[in-house]
């Protein structure tokens, strides 16, 4: 039992120093190849030490290192069917790989590339080291997206004249009724001068369907002149998705100026036709076909192919991205201005921080917040990050509606939610108390029916009354008419008896007189005296005259 002891006691001392021994001529090896060069980048303004690449990196596998950085837990070296007989040859090759697995895996561990910076790292850097993180869809966004005016704004300009808006739209309006037979439906029009100089002006119109869009993009259908004054279009609206189609799987070796000249032959309506392209500029296999007539486009979705070239296409509805929410304030996605907690303003060009946006000077040199670049301002919509959340938005919106058709149209009976009715109880109430009841629903169904027939004919005699009432409103209107076509009547022959009576008494009267005194000269008897009876006769007429001229009753 003592030589066991003693042997396991020098077994123990030389493992420690093979231990020892190991580390020792490791540390050796790697203080001998350990060769490090300072290196400096101008760039980054970084200083760092290169060590030798045996030292940087983690040893390459070999039969020590496979094994586990610790011991591995053993059974018991004492068993009770071997009568105190220890075996400890295995167990002193595990220590020894052990001790060599624990050098290597502390020499590992203590070698470090250093690297030294002698300025510190700014924000924008660390922002430039980090990768651009889309934000996620905000309910704000989604609200914002939808809410929108469905087609962009006709503007024209004004040079001088203060023409309100709702003359403005009263006159575009009629003009549209009178000249054009179309109803033109104004969502909004409002006048801004954010973009003029001097006493110009620009009225933003809004139309709600897509007739209204059809009709006032046509300029030739505009009248020359508003309110007494003459504009002109600074531009015209983007071509909405409500007027677009596409047409799929188009080979890119089909010329696309043959299709064009086939189509608009077809179809008169089209306005412009489009290749699409993906994110990395290329062109893809669909075509956009911008019409200007909705019922056009109906039709065409309707069949679902369009035939050109001798070959036929799918034709599908265009769906355009969301509109995307930008805070004013700091530039920010998926928030409005008054919910931004960001106390400074962020400059749109060049997205400076400053606490006055008014006060600041910009340097014009653009540079996107979102994804770094210098070669669009923060709220721009070429942005990748713009674009990222703009797909991430429009599939919101497409999902969003999709579950609500499927929730309206879709209904499965699940018998869970329906359980089964309890079984009918037998009645023990008496026949003389049913048939009680069984009268009294009888006479509430006689007195409901009843009801029903004298609700009829009260419905039928209002009616009747509304008739009336209408054809009242109609006679009405045409003995108002004729009324007023009478009064006119009487207006214009009263002015015609005015003028007459001013003839008869500045022109016939006078006239008469000079007659009357010339009659009686040349009247005279054979003795040269006047004829008092033919003086008196022309006295007599001409007091009737008067008498008729001023209303007065003469004989």
């Amino acid at each position: 039992m003592t030589n066991n002891k003693q042997y396991q006691n020098n077994g123990t001392r030389n493992n420690e120093s093979y231990r020892q021994n190991e580390c020792t001529n490791s540390t050796n090896s790697m203080n001998l190849n350990n060769q490090s060069t300072e290196y400096y980048d101008h760039h980054t303004d970084t200083r760092y030490i290169h060590h030798s690449n045996i030292h940087n990196r983690i040893p390459p596998p070999d039969p020590h290192t496979l094994r586990s950085a610790t011991p591995r837990r053993a059974r018991n070296e004492y068993d009770d069917d071997d009568d105190e007989f220890t075996v400890i040859k295995s167990k002193r090759r595990r220590n020894q790989n052990n001790i060599k697995n624990n050098c290597h895996y502390d020499l590992v561990q203590d070698v470090q590339p250093n690297v030294v910076v002698n300025s510190p790292t700014t924000t924008h850097q660390l922002q430039q080291m980090s990768q651009p993180i889309v934000p996620t869809v905000s309910t704000e966004a989604t609200r914002y997206a939808q809410t929108r005016f469905p087609f962009s704004p006709f503007i024209i300009r004004f040079n001088s004249g203060n023409i309100k808006e709702s003359h403005a739209a009263e006159q575009i309006i009629k003009h549209f009724y009178d000249n054009v037979k179309i109803d033109v439906n104004i969502a909004n029009i409002r006048k801004s001068i954010a973009k003029c100089q001097g006493d110009d002006y620009d009225l933003l119109i809004y139309v709600k369907d897509v007739d209204s869009f059809s009709a006032l993009f046509g300029k030739q259908n505009w009248p020359q002149q508003i309110g007494g004054q003459t504009f002109t279009f600074t531009s015209m609206p983007s071509f909405p998705p409500q007027l677009s189609v596409i047409m799929k799987n188009v080979d890119l070796r089909v010329d696309l100026n043959e299709l064009s000249e086939e189509l608009n032959s077809l179809y008169p309506e089209i306005h412009n036709i489009i290749r699409l392209k993906n994110k990395y500029q290329n062109d893809i296999k669909m075509i956009k076909i911008e019409i200007l007539s909705s019922s056009k486009r109906d039709a065409l979705l309707k069949d679902g192919k369009i035939r050109v070239l001798g070959m036929t296409f799918d034709i599908e509805e265009y769906l355009c991205p969301a509109t995307v929410l930008i805070c004013s304030k700091c530039q920010g996605i998926g928030h409005f201005r008054r919910q931004c907690k960001q106390q400074n303003d962020t400059c749109k060009t060049c997205g400076t921080n400053c606490t006055d946006i008014r006060q600041h000077r910009c340097t014009s040199i653009m540079h996107c917040i979102h994804c770094m670049k210098n070669d669009h301002p923060s709220n721009s919509l070429k942005c990748p990050i713009v674009k990222e959340y703009r797909s991430l938005l429009t599939k919101k919106l497409l999902s969003t509606s999709t579950m609500n058709i499927t929730n309206k149209n879709n209904y499965s009976y699940e018998p869970a939610g329906f359980p089964a009715l309890p079984q009918p109880q037998s009645s023990t109430a008496p026949i003389s108390i049913n048939n009680a009841t069984s009268n009294k629903i009888d006479e509430l169904i006689f007195s409901v029916a009843k009801m029903n027939d004298t609700l009829d004919r009260i419905e039928k005699k209002q009616k009747e009354f509304e008739l009336f009432i209408v054809e009242s409103k109609k006679n009405d209107d045409y003995l108002f008419a004729k009324v007023d076509e009478l009064m006119m009547n009487n207006r214009e022959v009263k002015d015609r008896s005015d003028s007459n009576e001013k003839l008869i008494k500045k022109l016939i009267l006078p006239s008469l007189d000079l007659l009357s005194q010339f009659l009686q000269h040349i009247n005279l008897k054979a003795t040269g005296i006047d004829d008092a009876d033919f003086k008196y006769k022309i006295q007599t007429v001409r007091a009737q005259l008067d008498n008729a001229s001023k209303g007065k009753i003469f004989s």
